[in-house]
């Protein structure tokens, strides 16, 4: 009985939204560039369901200026200056060529020591040091961009936030608020399996259209669990690990999945070549910059 209450409110803000996105003259009188949502910008928003309502109808360009206003909210900057943030950068553009939504993808760098990679609205991925430090490719360090891409492409991390800002937005004063509570869902926000399955998916489709090894999308799953793993048998710091663990899909499950797939995927491609990236990774150069002999692998080298 105690979760009734809260499934009928639910209900009736999505009943209204709906109603509002179809029946609101609002809607029609935006110039088609911008959506609703960004009109809030400044306005006290009343209740949930003008939120709602305003809210759903968000197109790419939309997307795109909201993702820029929670990565400045984030305090993550378009600074390229550095060898690293050039050789993201190049790295990025290149697989963006195979994106539909088509948004100038960036990558930002988070201090953080642990593992972790996350995706904003409009394009934006963050990885942190510590995921850098732990892949041993530029295939790997791919793989787990096109991951990203995946939750960007498939609209996984702005659908995440849609519904939860808009049943928490009464009393809210205006935009920046929204972007707020946007900001601390998407950093602290968990996928479902059926999402990130798509992302896995989503990632190793687009590894088979490069030149580079899809197996480096099992390899980077396998750094990231032999880290944590070997975190959680020291019993340091438990938080961070048990975090990882509850928020993610068995990884090992994902790990022989894809390793699978690699397999497979090489037996029917056995006359190609396909590239690692070891020494580009370790150099920060990028693949589409420069390409070394030793880091182009065939079947019989696998």
């Amino acid at each position: 009985m105690k979760y009734i209450r809260p499934i009928l409110v639910l209900l009736l803000i999505g009943i209204l939204g709906t109603l509002i996105v179809f029946l609101s003259p609002l809607k029609k009188e935006l110039p088609t560039s911008f959506s609703p949502l960004f009109q809030l910008l400044g306005e006290p928003v009343k209740s949930a369901s003008t939120a709602v309502g305003r809210i759903l109808p968000i197109d790419d360009a939309d997307e795109v200026e909201f993702g820029n206003k929670i990565a400045k909210r984030l305090h993550f900057s378009d600074q390229t200056t550095t060898k690293e943030a050039a050789y993201l950068a190049n790295l990025i553009k290149n697989l963006a060529l195979y994106s539909k939504k088509k948004m100038n993808y960036r990558v930002f760098v988070e201090s953080s020591i642990y593992p972790n990679a996350y995706a904003l609205p409009g394009g934006t991925i963050v990885i942190t040091r510590g995921l850098l430090n732990i892949l041993k490719s530029e295939s790997e360090l791919v793989a787990v961009l096109a991951h990203e891409m995946g939750h960007i492409e498939q609209s996984h991390c702005l659908n995440s936030v849609k519904y939860r800002i808009a049943a928490n937005t009464v009393g809210m004063a205006d935009f920046g608020a929204i972007v707020d509570l946007a900001s601390q869902i998407l950093v602290r926000h968990a996928y479902s399996k059926t999402q990130e399955n798509e992302a896995d998916v989503y990632s190793f489709d687009l590894m088979t259209h490069t030149q580079y090894d899809p197996n480096g999308v099992y390899l980077a799953f396998e750094r990231i669990h032999g880290y944590y793993k070997e975190k959680q048998s020291k019993k340091n710091p438990p938080s961070i690990i048990a975090d990882y663990f509850a928020s993610h899909p068995r990884i090992e499950h994902r790990i022989g999945k894809f390793k699978v797939k690699g397999a497979k995927w090489w037996r029917f491609h056995s006359n190609t070549k396909r590239y690692i990236g070891i020494q580009n990774l370790e150099e920060r150069t990028s693949f589409f910059v420069t390409q070394y002999k030793q880091d182009w692998k065939s079947l019989s080298e696998n």
